[in-house]
């Protein structure tokens, strides 16, 4: 779950707490490509008694693109192969990033709703590895989970655990990023 959707969810009237089960075996099939947005945007209206033009404005006013990061990946494209790795179901990326061409910024794309798997299952990882044509000791994971860093970490991958909470953050991703990589191209 991302922080613009909890902000969002308590926005709307969920709790969290109160319906962190609810919510994990929402996103479960989400992410795992059992139901669509539709279907999960409709879930969420339902159990919240409000309806799904609601929700779809709230979670927009919400979720957000880092034009920043953006910019800064199209620039490591020059010299990596870039891939998204993401933990989203069908219809998920269409909303999120509606105005964004992510083809130009990432060479691979794998979600979790379109091949059936999730981080931190270990198979997604390979998975995208394989795709990029790059050894699991060659790519640099980035991830705002902590145990999707721990498992690809246990893999071979490179990560940094990455919140994206606030501006500043943005600056020390890239920090870290540029440090990882002067470290491997020597």
């Amino acid at each position: 779950m991302s922080y613009g959707f909890h902000a969002a969810y308590m926005q709307i009237g969920g709790d969290m707490e109160a319906d962190k089960q609810f919510l994990k075996d929402l996103f479960t099939d989400y992410n795992a490509g059992k139901i669509n947005d539709d279907v999960f945007i409709g879930t969420i209206a339902a159990h919240l008694s409000t309806d799904t033009e609601h929700v779809k404005m709230i979670l927009a006013q919400n979720e957000h693109v880092d034009l920043r990061l953006f910019a800064y990946i199209k620039s490591l494209k020059k010299n990596y192969k870039i891939a998204m790795l993401s933990n989203v179901g069908r219809g998920g990326m269409e909303r999120y990033f509606k105005d964004v061409n992510l083809d130009e910024y990432f060479n691979e794309i794998i979600l979790s709703g379109e091949v059936g798997l999730t981080k931190p299952s270990p198979e997604i990882f390979a998975l995208t590895a394989e795709r990029l044509n790059v050894k699991q000791a060659e790519c640099v994971f980035i991830d705002d989970g902590e145990m999707n860093c721990s498992v690809a970490s246990s893999l071979g991958f490179r990560t940094i655990l990455h919140r994206n909470e606030k501006a500043e953050d943005f600056l020390e991703l890239k920090s870290e990023i540029e440090t990882l990589l002067a470290g491997a191209d020597h």
